[in-house]
């Protein structure tokens, strides 16, 4: 059974410039649609946080396009594994020169049909640092990315032009920050509201 990832707290870039740097990740929050990439035996399938297939909800026949599919099937993932991920096909994508359909992946949820509920967040992204450098070959860089750090150091700087590149685009809504030693609070069939995360809305 697959679960519902955690939602980050709402909060504001005041609040987030008093975080310590050393204890949290802070990343760019992209604005597309959250879903669970998992890699089976059967196929990779794609599946939206209210458990309704990929394909279901963008009415069409497959979870993913042509490319993108391709690229995951490239990284050679354990099956058993699910990944929490922003899958993003917004049309404006290819105007502004990105990739019509690509997932940046947040987290590791289950790697072998082990949950990783009780892992640390850092040592999550470790692990899914380590199967994105070994296994992913530079063909699938524009389709599969990791979350893009923001220095603490910088933060109102990197907000405000993180704000004016949104600009008519959309394609972001902000920031997330999270502690790296938060663990996953959610549970079956359950959303819940992390409190070592939180998000910093434009």
């Amino acid at each position: 059974m697959w679960r519902y990832p955690d939602r980050p707290a709402q909060g504001t870039l005041a609040a987030a410039e008093l975080w310590n740097s050393d204890s949290y990740f802070t990343f760019e929050k992209w604005n597309g649609w959250r879903v669970f990439i998992m890699f089976e035996e059967l196929g990779i399938q794609g599946w939206t946080r209210h458990h309704r297939r990929l394909s279901d909800a963008l009415h069409r026949d497959d979870d993913f396009a042509p490319e993108l599919l391709t690229s995951l099937m490239k990284l050679h993932v354990p099956n058993g594994t699910i990944d929490d991920c922003e899958f993003m096909n917004r049309p404006v994508q290819s105007v502004v020169g990105l990739p019509p359909e690509f997932v940046v992946v947040h987290d590791l949820l289950q790697i072998r049909g082990e949950w990783q509920g009780q892992v640390t967040l850092s040592t999550r992204m470790q692990r899914l640092m380590q199967i994105m450098s070994r296994y992913r070959p530079r063909s699938t860089m524009q389709t599969i990315a990791l979350p893009t750090p923001i220095p603490v150091s910088t933060l109102e700087v990197s907000f405000e032009a993180l704000r004016a590149k949104n600009q008519g685009v959309n394609l972001h809504d902000g920031i997330v920050l999270k502690r790296k030693n938060s663990l996953l609070v959610g549970g079956v069939d359950r959303a819940a509201t992390n409190p070592g995360w939180m998000k910093v809305r434009f």
